[in-house]
C-alpha cells in the first residue's frame, strides 16, 4: 500500500520515475540538491546520524516544494548554508524514506533478504546481479547515491560514519517490504549487510572507478 502524500506537496512522495523528470541528469532535485551541497561537508562528524532541528527541516521541505510549485528546476545551494549539513542531511533522509517504493524495489526485498542470508562469498556477484535487473532510473539513483556515500565513509575518521554505520541508517530507507509483517521488520536488519557491500565494493558492483577529488573535501 503507498504511504499516503501530503496534500499540498508536490515534490515528497512522488514516485522515483516521476521524480526524475526534473533534473537533466535523472536524479530527484531534493536528492540531487542535498547532495551537491553535502559533499562540502564531508568531514561533519555525524552526518546522517544526528538529526537537524525539525523546524529547520520543515522549512527546508516547504523550499523544495514551493520551488516545483514555481516551476523552479534550479535551486541556489548557497541558500542550504543557513540551514547546516545535519538538517540537509535530515531532508534527505525524509525524502528517501517517504517515496512510495524504495530505491531498491518491493520486488528485491526477498531477493536481498537472501542474499544477506547465503555465504559472504556469494555476496557480490548475487548483489550485482540483482542490481542490474533495476529499472533504469533506480539504477542510476542508487549509482549516484552510493558514490556519494562511498566519500562520506572515506572521511570517517573526521564524520565517525562508517561504511557500516552509514548502512545502519540508510538500510531501512532503501529497502523495505511491500507488506508490513513481524518477521519482515525484525529481517531488515540484517539488510544493512547488502547496503554495506553497495558502499565497500562500489566500484566491483558498478563498474566505475571512483577518481580521487580530496580538493572537493572540505570541514
Amino acid at each position: 500500500r503507498q504511504r499516503r502524500v501530503r496534500e499540498q506537496d508536490s515534490v515528497f512522495g512522488q514516485p522515483l520515475e516521476e521524480a526524475v523528470k526534473d533534473n537533466p541528469l535523472r536524479i530527484p532535485n531534493v536528492l540531487y540538491y542535498s547532495v551537491e551541497y553535502l559533499r562540502q561537508h564531508f568531514k561533519q562528524e555525524g552526518l546522517f546520524r544526528i538529526p537537524g532541528t525539525i523546524k529547520l527541516v520543515e522549512t527546508l521541505r516547504e523550499m523544495f516544494v514551493n520551488a516545483k510549485k514555481e516551476k523552479k528546476s534550479v535551486m541556489d545551494i548557497k541558500s542550504f548554508s543557513q540551514f547546516g549539513p545535519h538538517v540537509v542531511a535530515s531532508l534527505m533522509k525524509t525524502y528517501l524514506r517517504e517515496l512510495p517504493e524504495p530505491i531498491l524495489t518491493f520486488k528485491l526485498f526477498d531477493v536481498m533478504l537472501k542474499i544477506a542470508e547465503s555465504p559472504e562469498d556469494q555476496h557480490l556477484p548475487m548483489i550485482t546481479s540483482s542490481i542490474r535487473s533495476l529499472p533504469e532510473h533506480n539504477r542510476t539513483v542508487l549509482e549516484y547515491l552510493m558514490e556519494f556515500l562511498v566519500r562520506v565513509s572515506q572521511q570517517s575518521e573526521y564524520n565517525k560514519m562508517t561504511s557500516k554505520n552509514l548502512a545502519i541508517v540508510f538500510g531501512p530507507t532503501l529497502l523495505r517490504p511491500e507488506e508490513i509483517s513481524v518477521e519482515k521488520t525484525l529481517s531488515i536488519p540484517k539488510l544493512n549487510i547488502v547496503v554495506q557491500k553497495l558502499i565497500d565494493a562500489f566500484e566491483e558492483i558498478f563498474g566505475k572507478t571512483l577518481e580521487t577529488k580530496k580538493d572537493r573535501v572540505v570541514s
